[in-house]
């Protein structure tokens, strides 16, 4: 296959446009610091609605490549627009991916952000691929944050799917620092025309000069 630059899609098919004693002491205060109102948090600081929508395996290969999940029940405001440029493929479990290869800018707007429910909105453009949030949640601490949603994806072609989509930063005055983006593929209604890639297959991808303005 020949490559070419920056044509790649996230869900596009690959890069051709085609814890004796103390133990449960700590355990205990653990969730007891991790509460906020009628939610509480696992070990890894994450909501039971995120760990009800988003399958152990995924959060498994997030974590065998190093993907950065910000824990917490006091995540920072992310409302705004951002743009993710050059969006860089950092990891990915499709064979033939070329990592390193850029892709179309990412696009990115959260909204209605309620940091009491810690639910809020989003939308997407990646070229001729455009989605929103089924279910979106967020957690984090300090300035960084995880965003974890459903998203419908839809092609120009008129193809749908959905998927499963976590982003993680530090918001700062200038943007998003540490700007990461993984998606992973659950559902592609058939996919006519080929157009995305397997079910269970996914990507992570970075900003490439570290800043989502």
């Amino acid at each position: 296959f020949v490559f070419e630059h920056s044509i790649c899609l996230i869900l596009f098919i690959p890069f051709i446009m085609k814890y004796l004693f103390f133990i449960p002491f700590l355990t205990l205060l653990a969730l007891a610091s991790c509460t906020k109102d009628e939610h509480e948090c696992d070990s890894r600081g994450l909501t039971s609605e995120i760990t009800d929508l988003v399958p152990e395996a995924i959060l498994d290969t997030l974590d065998k490549y190093g993907f950065d999940i910000h824990g917490g029940m006091n995540p920072p405001d992310v409302s705004g627009s951002f743009v993710a440029s050059p969006f860089v493929l950092e990891a990915s479990n499709v064979p033939g991916d070329p990592i390193g290869q850029s892709l179309l800018d990412y696009f990115v707007t959260f909204d209605n952000v309620d940091l009491d429910d810690l639910e809020l909105s989003l939308t997407y453009e990646n070229g001729p691929e455009t989605g929103s949030g089924i279910g979106s949640y967020l957690v984090g601490e300090g300035n960084k944050f995880s965003v974890f949603l459903k998203v419908d994806v839809t092609h120009t072609s008129g193809n749908h799917a959905e998927a499963i989509t976590v982003i993680s930063g530090a918001m700062s005055n200038d943007g998003i620092k540490d700007f990461r983006a993984a998606v992973f593929l659950i559902e592609d209604f058939n996919d006519p025309g080929n157009y995305f890639i397997e079910i269970g297959q996914g990507r992570i991808l970075r900003d490439g000069d570290g800043l989502a303005e």
